[in-house]
């Protein structure tokens, strides 16, 4: 399953910006929560997204409570938009893979913080080190703008167009981490990823479904090899594979062809000596405001949601074509809990030829709110939308994140029939998302300072002033024998019932001399007038 703890309406990273940390420990009672309920679903392999920073401590909790939940595999996933990116923003075909490169920098990093998954840290001896299965990136080509450009292996796909440039772009990029991973003569620079398979992610939802669609992916997946042997090479456990990423949709004129795509590609991945992984979504929220969303209809305590049915269906399809092909290795489930913000991209950023294109946003779309009717985009006879539903629901309110599975007990589960997962009616679980320690600590420290300011400042006051209060005295009354000052203003009106010159006279003790009287008596009556 793939997995990343996040809030409700929590924003998806841009292509470029660096990831979150979202193992470390603040989020703790989120996982702490989640991993336990998805070992229930029969779950044994744990896809993890990019992470930040170089805390070992925090993904180290992380790490043990995977193992004493009972899921001892991982799938590691390096951040290969941000460098996809940069190439594109400086207008280069090829990545800097010099040693002191940003790109080698971080898989160095990334390779390191994997070894650290494999050992055992646990202060007590217990064993918590993870079995690395495979690993992964976070880009896809895309298919909908390479389909129409395949004809035969010859047909290379050239740098003079935009779309030869983005595929050459991520091939190349690709080549550097097999490069670094596998070796030469001076030794890997990612021993730890050395019997690990590099899962080639594929948007398979980005095809588009016309006549002749089976052909040109069974073509593209053939020409692939030829293109780029150097990223199919290995044997074993370390051999690449493809990561199949299929959405289904809703709203389809004829059912998705799922069953029948999937069986075309193993065939062609079976002749070719290949072999994938496949994931899948339930991903698409029916345009419905006005009734009850069955999708994932929480409120029905008797009936499963709809989503239920179509990840069961899929998964059943995934079995028969992998009994049947001998060419699948996995099944991964995209995702755990509802993502709402993923505008109308898939699980990958795409390989495209701008940073705004990358994007994907969804800008008419609501971070917290469902988008039943905007961003959309047409999948087969069906259509997609912006809504990532998981098997659980998430909402959030303040710093309070909840969660609830959407199981149905004897459905959808990882085991077969779902006869170990809980009755239906888990109960909302809240849990208050705590912030960093050093973010705590500042703060309290701020706030001391401030504190103490105030004081220093208020006793100074006090000692040199003697009174500190911000009240003004009053005017003192004018003495008997003060000075009485006059001011004059003549006004003429223009209306003939009150023609003549009038004047306006006032006295004052309290001002300094006639001048000053009149005019003060000039600036009220043109205020008033």
């Amino acid at each position: 399953i793939k997995y990343g703890p996040h809030i409700g309406g929590e924003p998806y990273p841009h292509p470029q910006s660096n990831p979150d940390n979202v193992y470390s420990k603040q989020f703790r009672l989120m996982y702490e929560r989640d991993l336990p309920l998805m070992r229930q679903l029969g779950v044994d392999t744990v896809r993890l997204r990019p992470w930040g920073g170089h805390s070992h401590d925090d993904r180290d909790h992380f790490k043990y409570v995977l193992r004493k939940t009972g899921m001892c595999n991982a799938i590691p996933t390096f951040q290969m938009a941000k460098h996809y990116s940069e190439m594109i923003r400086d207008q280069v075909e090829q990545p800097d893979t010099g040693t002191n490169a940003a790109l080698h920098k971080d898989f160095i990093h990334f390779a390191a913080d994997v070894e650290r998954l494999k050992r055992n840290s646990n202060p007590d001896g217990t064993p918590d080190g993870l079995n690395i299965l495979a690993w992964s990136v976070d880009v896809s080509l895309d298919l909908e703008n390479l389909m129409p450009l395949m004809t035969d292996c010859a047909a290379v796909p050239s740098s003079t167009t935009e779309d030869g440039k983005a595929f050459n772009r991520y091939v190349t990029l690709l080549k550097a981490l097999v490069t670094w991973v596998q070796g030469g003569q001076q030794g890997s620079s990612a021993p730890s990823l050395q019997n690990a398979a590099l899962l080639i992610p594929l948007d398979i939802s980005r095809i588009p479904i016309t006549r002749n669609y089976e052909k040109a992916i069974q073509t593209f997946i053939g020409c692939m090899p030829k293109w780029a042997p150097q990223l199919f090479e290995g044997t074993g456990k370390g051999t690449p594979r493809w990561l199949l990423s299929f959405s289904l949709p809703r709203d389809s004129a004829s059912p998705y062809p799922f069953k029948g795509l999937l069986n075309s590609i193993a065939t062609q991945l079976r002749k070719n000596k290949q072999r994938a992984v496949v994931m899948v979504a339930d991903q698409s929220l029916a345009p419905d405001p006005g009734n009850p969303n069955t999708l994932c209809d929480l409120d029905n305590k008797t009936s499963p949601p709809t989503q239920q049915y179509d990840l069961q269906n899929a998964y059943k399809d995934y079995k028969y074509v992998a009994d049947h092909s001998k060419a699948l290795d996995g099944f991964i489930l995209d995702e755990w809990q509802d993502d709402w913000d993923r505008g109308v991209r898939g699980p990958f950023f795409l390989a495209l030829s701008s940073i705004h294109e990358m994007r994907q946003e969804c800008v008419s779309g609501g971070r917290f709110s469902h988008d039943e009717t905007r961003c959309n985009r047409r999948v087969g006879s069906g259509w997609v939308y912006p809504e990532w539903f998981g098997m659980a629901k998430i909402s959030s309110v303040f710093w309070t994140h909840c969660s609830t599975p959407k199981f149905h007990k004897g459905l959808f589960s990882f085991l077969g029939d779902g006869t170990n997962v809980a009755d239906w009616g888990f109960p909302l679980q809240c849990r208050r998302v705590l912030p960093a320690w050093q973010w705590e600590t500042l703060a309290a420290v701020m706030i001391g300072v401030v504190m103490i300011l105030q004081l220093f400042e208020s006793c100074t006051k006090v000692c040199s002033e003697g009174d500190v209060s911000d009240e003004e005295p009053e005017d003192e009354m004018p003495a008997e024998d003060d000075p009485e000052y006059v001011g004059y203003v003549r006004i003429d009106p223009t209306e003939p019932r009150l023609r003549g010159g009038h004047v306006l006279e006032m006295s004052s003790k309290r001002m300094r001399n006639d001048a000053e009287v009149g005019w003060w008596l000039h600036s009220h009556m043109t205020t008033q007038m």
